[in-house]
């Protein structure tokens, strides 16, 4: 195992380490503090911990998996909710699990494009359709002296991933370095360290990003490409491996199977 940043600066340069691995986590939850945080101490691994700024001080949770509870899980969900998006009022049915699902995938698509404010709008006219509330202590990201609290661990870096984890590729030139540059600011004066990794929110990248996230400064950031890495990588367009709910005997093959081609990063 090692840190991400020396990965990256290996494959970089065409001297990738035999049988190398960075591991790294996205969105900050609870669980990366009470869990995998001693873990990892424990057993003397690093890691890298991609946080987003906007929820260091409210204990809410993110909206795709309120979105989630409100339309796949909940058990009060109505036959047919209602959204007033762009001054236009849409309609889903939502009855049957299949028509839930569809609510569910096609609002997943507007309010990832959405800007921070219309999509907590839409939010709360769903909130208020199918009683889940945004508020949880259950399953929520850290905030700011539970954020301290992971960074004091050995061995752990916090990376950035935007200020409100929209993708990078829907907005302007102005907004997305705004997102890039700020997120890094503000973790900064939190931890009182260097920020120098990013990882693209939803694994969206374009060249305009990529640019956007060399000129905030950063000098790593990673995707959601599957696949292992090569012998020389763009240190901005590095690949990640995802996991998934599986046993570590399988994790172990999988891991195995990747890096017979070379290192990996996950």
């Amino acid at each position: 195992m090692l840190p991400l940043r020396t990965l990256a600066a290996a494959v970089a340069s065409g001297e990738p380490p035999e049988r190398g691995i960075a591991l790294t986590f996205d969105d900050g939850y609870m669980d990366n503090l009470e869990i995998a945080a001693p873990i990892l101490a424990e057993l003397g691994v690093p890691a890298t911990f991609f946080l987003t700024s906007e929820s260091l001080t409210a204990r809410r949770r993110f909206w795709w998996d309120a979105l989630e509870e409100m339309l796949l899980w909940a058990d009060g969900c109505p036959e047919r909710i209602e959204v007033r998006f762009r001054g236009q009022l849409r309609s889903f049915q939502t009855a049957k699990p299949a028509a839930r699902r569809a609510a569910h995938d096609e609002l997943y698509g507007i309010y990832k494009a959405s800007a921070p404010v219309v999509r907590d709008d839409m939010l709360a006219q769903l909130a208020r359709q199918t009683s889940v509330s945004l508020i949880s202590e259950a399953h929520r990201p850290m905030l700011a002296d539970e954020v301290r609290r992971l960074r004091a661990f050995p061995l752990i870096e916090v990376g950035a991933h935007g200020m409100h984890h929209l993708s990078l590729p829907h907005l302007s030139a102005e907004e997305c370095h705004r997102e890039v540059f700020e997120s890094r600011s503000a973790l900064e004066r939190l931890t009182g360290h260097p920020v120098t990794s990013f990882a693209y929110p939803f694994g969206d990248v374009s060249p305009e990003t990529v640019t956007a996230v060399m000129a905030a400064g950063f000098h790593v950031a990673v995707g959601c490409e599957v696949r292992g890495l090569r012998a020389r990588e763009h240190r901005f367009r590095i690949p990640r491996l995802p996991t998934r709910e599986e046993s570590g005997t399988e994790l172990g093959a999988r891991l195995a199977q990747m890096l017979s081609g070379g290192a990996a990063e996950v």
